[in-house]
């Protein structure tokens, strides 16, 4: 399940609300559990992300990089090979 950082700011807010509140404390701890669990699963998931898009980069330096990001490292190679570097 993917979940947004401004809709996990928005829980932690709410999260927030009810702790200052401090009436219905058995929701702002049900709230806050999964809160954990969605940050959690977002950590888990974004780092097996990365640790695939590094494994792929291993062969294939241009893996999963931004058109811009691509353009900037071609330059770069004309640069070095006018300079003769």
């Amino acid at each position: 399940m993917y979940i947004s950082k401004a809709d996990l700011e928005l829980l932690l807010e709410i999260e927030n609300y009810l702790w200052s509140k401090e009436k219905p404390l058995s929701l702002y701890f049900k709230l806050h559990d999964m809160n954990e669990r969605l940050i959690n699963d977002r950590e888990r998931i974004n780092r097996k992300t990365k640790d695939r898009i590094a494994k792929k980069r291993e062969n294939n330096k241009m893996y999963a990089r931004s058109n811009k990001e691509i353009m900037a490292y071609q330059n770069a190679q004309k640069r070095r090979e006018e300079r003769g570097i």
